[in-house]
């Protein structure tokens, strides 16, 4: 059998390509969170990458609301107890990155709906900056553009 001889660069970008097709690693919600999701200065006060170990109660929510063998998680928590990030946008991202499909969030009122939608879902208005964002991004500057684009900036 011949062997094809490939330059440096050429190997490289074979490499790479066939890198790019991997599929992602298998990982929880609350894994997925741990590894992916970056908290704003803007939406925390404990900026920088989220960490499940700050409230652990949430982690077997979480697992259980990105299991597919589980068809409805009830929760029933206490006011500012992290039910918005923790449950809500981690969900958000989670899904976006491994199983990009519609998704419905609904809150009491239309107020409450628009309010949360243009304050806490601007950075999920565009997935493939978003998907970019988590891969490789800088949070600070997209949330900068975020918000200066959707007329949230001081």
């Amino acid at each position: 059998m011949a062997m094809i001889h490939l330059e440096p660069q050429t190997a490289q970008m074979f490499s790479r390509a066939l890198g790019a097709l991997k599929p992602p690693p298998n990982l929880t919600l609350s894994q997925w969170a741990d590894s992916y999701r970056r908290l704003s200065a803007e939406a925390s006060a404990a900026q920088g990458r989220w960490n499940t170990d700050n409230a652990p109660f949430q982690r077997e929510i979480m697992d259980a609301i990105g299991d597919v063998h589980i068809r409805k998680v009830v929760a029933m928590m206490c006011a500012q107890s992290g039910k918005t990030d923790g449950l809500i946008l981690n969900t958000i991202g989670y899904y976006m990155s491994y199983y990009p499909a519609p998704i419905m969030i609904v809150q009491p009122t239309v107020n409450l709906g628009e309010s949360f939608s243009k304050d806490r879902l601007a950075i999920y208005n565009d997935p493939l900056t978003y998907a970019d964002l988590i891969l490789n991004g800088d949070p600070e500057e997209y949330l900068k553009n975020v918000t200066a684009s959707c007329g949230l900036e001081d």
